[in-house]
């Protein structure tokens, strides 16, 4: 909508700034085909419901795997990244799909507090430094997002990697059991220095 196209225009040459034409390229194939949500706080809209529209039914022969959940898997923050990957019959990988999506607050709902200031800020409902925080996540996970071999995915978030096995159950069926993820502080830590310096030229601080 309107309100997204303006915050966009500024957020984008502020993430952009001082990086190679590489960089660059790959933001925009990033944003060729990964769509923004925005979801007002007041919208019944939750994650479920983004996922079955964004990724479709895909998968129903993949069952998951029992893991334990992190800090991050209970979460339903303000914003978030999200990725899927689509398997064919026999679990191999057909596509990746994608999007993120953005809360937006209702001015009316806040006279006061963090949230009004941040309105006042940035003259929109939208966490506007919470959507280039998730931009961020996108652009680094487009090259070269997924490894798969002998039955071991390895799906690429920047500087986080996220392991699966795929193991078939002999039905027609298979497995998908995340065993391990490495590096996810470390990429929101890479991930918040370029939130931050972004941040700064879109307010020319």
């Amino acid at each position: 909508d309107e309100d997204l196209q303006e915050v966009l225009k500024k957020a984008l040459p502020a993430m952009l700034e001082g990086h190679s034409h590489e960089e660059k390229q790959l933001f925009y194939k990033m944003m060729s085909h990964t769509p923004i949500v925005v979801v007002d706080e007041d919208s019944p809209v939750n994650k479920k419901e983004l996922e079955r529209k964004y990724f479709g039914n895909i998968n129903s022969h993949i069952i998951e795997g029992a893991h334990e959940e992190s800090v991050y898997d209970q979460l339903e923050g303000d914003g978030s990244f999200n990725s899927e990957i689509e398997f064919d019959e026999n679990a191999n990988v057909v596509a990746r799909k994608q999007y993120l999506y953005i809360k937006r607050a209702n001015p009316e709902k806040h006279r006061n507090g963090y949230i009004k200031d941040r309105i006042d800020l940035f003259k929109t409902g939208i966490n506007v430094s919470h959507l280039m925080h998730e931009l961020g996540h996108a652009w680094c996970s487009e090259a070269n997002p997924l490894e798969y071999e002998d039955g071991v995915l390895k799906e690429r978030c920047g500087a986080c990697t996220t392991e699966f096995t795929i193991t078939p159950n002999g039905d027609g069926t298979y497995t998908r059991t995340r065993t391990g993820v490495i590096g996810l502080y470390v990429e929101e830590a890479f991930n918040t220095e370029m939130e931050l310096e972004a941040l700064s030229k879109y307010l020319n601080m």
